[in-house]
């Protein structure tokens, strides 16, 4: 939670959560080991602290199940929450990719949902192919952005997605806005906005650093046997 006050003060525009970076700090691993009332305790926590727009990480909806995973969205709208992330590959023992048919039915049946109780939710939709290292990344994506906004969805994120032809052909494909992810290798900021992409998300690499940072202090005070090197930054 502290994290979305120093992106808040530092003058960020929204704040995004991580699933692997909270799952992480309750000592799970990311893909929905958590349960969804843990996510729902942290989105509280920042929701009462910052005043910027809040979007979720939802992963695959913590639920298979239609009517609980549109209930879970209900949850986080209630809660003050803009946006949720929710990514068409889940995690039951192996990380696999939904069904394209069957994921654009289940964003259909959100989407009616929210349009029934009058909810404004933005609903950004993950595509895995690239983060999942699977065969011919870009021509999948592009037939799933195809799929997934005819039901009007209202974004499309793209993780790991670094080669500059390919974000130029995915930007280009649709009018959504476009979300990439900030890993090694990504073009720069100014690049990404002149060719059409609308957010870049962090990720849990600031988590993952402050979490090395933190080992890597913990280990000089045992070399040491002293405090002093928490204090000879």
């Amino acid at each position: 939670m502290h994290s979305a006050l120093i992106f808040e003060k530092l003058g960020y525009q929204a704040i995004g959560t991580s699933s692997a970076a909270i799952a992480s700090s309750l000592g799970l691993e990311d893909g929905e080991k958590m349960h969804f009332s843990q996510l729902v305790e942290v989105v509280k926590s920042i929701v009462s602290k910052i005043n910027l727009p809040l979007t979720v990480d939802l992963e695959g909806g913590y639920s298979r199940n239609i009517d609980t995973l549109c209930a879970n969205v209900h949850t986080l709208a209630k809660l003050g929450v803009v946006g949720i992330n929710l990514e068409d590959s889940i995690t039951d023992g192996k990380r696999k990719i939904v069904d394209a048919h069957s994921f654009t039915n289940v964003i259909q049946r959100i989407k009616s949902y929210l349009d029934m109780h009058h909810i404004q939710m933005f609903v950004n939709i993950r595509t895995d192919f690239y983060i999942m290292g699977l065969d011919s990344p870009l021509k999948n994506t592009l037939k799933r952005i195809k799929l997934y906004e005819q039901v009007g969805i209202d974004g499309i994120f793209v993780p790991c997605i670094t080669d500059l032809n390919d974000i130029e052909q995915v930007v280009s494909a649709t009018k959504l806005p476009i979300n990439v992810m900030s890993v090694a290798d990504l073009i720069d900021f100014n690049t990404l906005s002149n060719i059409g992409v609308k957010r870049v998300s962090t990720g849990p690499f600031n988590y993952h650093i402050m979490m090395q940072f933190f080992e890597k202090n913990a280990q000089k005070i045992i070399n040491a046997n002293t405090f002093d090197p928490l204090f000879q930054q």
